[in-house]
């Protein structure tokens, strides 16, 4: 019996591109969506997207995007006059030096993002952890505060009102956040 890929189910025969969207073989890499797919197919389905969205002036740079997303790891063939066979890119549009540039930050560098990006999920991390403690406080105050603020839920003549209140309280921060 030959081995599956674990990631698609499938026979490693029965696969025409077995490039994965990166070169790391664990269980970790996402399997590539187009590997299933043969050079034509893929192709194919550019040209059936181009035509249905009126983008017919944008063919050739489709073409060339599908090809680098069917096999990303062939990338830097494209601009090679002597590619044959399954990595003819001769035809497609040339990639320019700064596209390339990118597809090699993308393979080579994969953590280098803007300081806005790693600046953004700080705060988000630290809006979580300020939200979380917020939360853990409310909680443990509804135990407490409705009958301190002679507003309990039980033992009441209004519990409807009451229990409006207290919900209203414990919404407080919530609104308040929206406002700002």
């Amino acid at each position: 019996m030959q081995p599956t890929d674990p990631r698609l189910g499938v026979l490693k025969s029965q696969l025409p591109n077995t490039a994965a969207i990166n070169d790391n073989e664990d269980q970790t890499s996402i399997p590539n969506p187009l590997a299933l797919l043969t050079r034509s197919e893929v192709l194919k389905q550019v040209e059936d997207f181009v035509e249905e969205k009126g983008l017919e002036k944008y063919m050739r740079l489709f073409k060339t995007a599908a090809l680098v997303a069917y096999q990303p790891a062939e990338y830097k063939f494209i601009n090679d006059p002597i590619a044959k066979g399954e990595f003819d890119y001769v035809s497609l549009r040339p990639l320019e030096e700064e596209e390339l540039e990118y597809l090699r930050d993308e393979d080579e560098k994969r953590f280098r993002q803007p300081r806005e990006l790693y600046w953004t999920i700080v705060q988000c991390s630290v809006g979580a952890a300020v939200q979380g403690w917020d939360q853990t406080v409310t909680n443990g105050a509804n135990i407490f505060f409705p009958a301190a603020l002679g507003i309990p839920i039980t033992d009441s003549r209004y519990p409807d009102r009451n229990a409006w209140l207290v919900g209203l309280i414990n919404a407080a921060p919530y609104f308040s956040s929206a406002l700002l």
